[in-house]
């Protein structure tokens, strides 16, 4: 994955700054967004990130084991749905970190393509 760099940053006000005010105010805000997603992106690709997010897709899978295997093992109905409930807990997460690191990527591909 690329990354943000301060070189990058300055040329980009600085094109944006040449077309007016409200160019340079997007941005800025733009630059802004990138920062916080970075500190994310940081954090997902860190050693502890990494681990996380390996517990995560192991935690689904588990999930989606017991679920599909619901009839086989006799599981009550209740256990089921609370099966369920937490294999769509994770997905929302997954996704969630999907979507942040997904507009990372759209914001820095906006600064790097800015003419």
């Amino acid at each position: 994955m690329e990354e943000l760099n301060f070189k990058k940053s300055e040329e980009f006000l600085q094109r944006a700054a040449i077309r007016g005010e409200g160019e340079r105010r997007k941005a800025a805000m733009v630059l802004s967004s990138l920062g916080k997603l970075q500190q994310f992106k940081n954090a997902i690709e860190s050693p502890v990130g990494r681990e996380i997010l390996t517990d995560l897709a192991e935690m689904m899978q588990d999930r989606i084991d017991r679920i599909i295997n619901h009839n086989e093992e006799n599981m009550d109905v209740s256990a089921f749905h609370n099966d369920l409930a937490e294999f769509r807990a994770y997905r929302r997460l997954s996704s969630k970190w999907l979507d942040k690191l997904t507009k990372y990527e759209t914001l820095l591909k906006k600064v790097n393509e800015y003419k």
